[in-house]
């Protein structure tokens, strides 16, 4: 995502640059017109490419699954396709002001989403193998730790039980 929001910044600012008039307004607006479709797209692509990955993700990752259909639904919700798709509409308009701060709400929107993207990345990221290499390297660890104890093993009886104690006793090894 982070370059579909590098992509929206650069079209941020070829429309607070765009001029009053002439061929040369007409030519950038073309241009930004098919940057803007193509992220359009692309904002598309990813909103469900995410749903799908949330899909498959739901049954081995729950959580992380729930963090990317978020991420998903936010897309959804903020109608970033649908803006970006309609700011051609807004460049073309008498208020250039009005179209900066349209262009950058998107930017904004973008920001916010691949933020969200990123977070979700993250949580998925943790596999069930990392998450099983993980406990591996920790019961190392703790048998490491072990090793660095004398043990001595022993029974015991009391004398008004008739029961057997068995005791395990570490001694720091010097």
């Amino acid at each position: 995502m982070r370059a579909g929001d590098g992509r929206q910044r650069e079209i941020a600012e070829g429309v607070s640059e765009l001029g009053t008039a002439g061929t040369e307004r007409s030519e950038r607006l073309r241009r930004l017109d098919e940057r803007k479709e193509g992220l359009a797209a692309e904002v598309d692509r990813l909103q469900t490419d995410a749903e799908r990955t949330a899909r498959e993700a739901r049954r081995e990752q729950p959580g992380a699954a729930g963090r990317v259909g978020q991420a998903a639904e936010g897309i959804q919700q903020a109608r970033l396709r649908d803006r970006i798709l309609y700011s051609k509409d807004v460049m073309r308009g008498t208020s250039p002001d009005y179209a900066r701060r349209f262009e950058e709400q998107i930017t904004e929107n973008l920001g916010e989403a691949a933020e969200r993207l990123r977070e979700a990345a993250g949580a998925l990221s943790e596999s069930a193998e990392g998450r099983r290499d993980r406990a591996l390297e920790r019961a190392r660890e703790l048998v490491r730790g072990l090793d660095t104890y004398e043990w001595e093993i022993g029974e015991t009886r009391s004398p008004w039980s008739p029961l057997a104690v068995t005791y395990l006793v570490g001694v720091p090894k010097r």
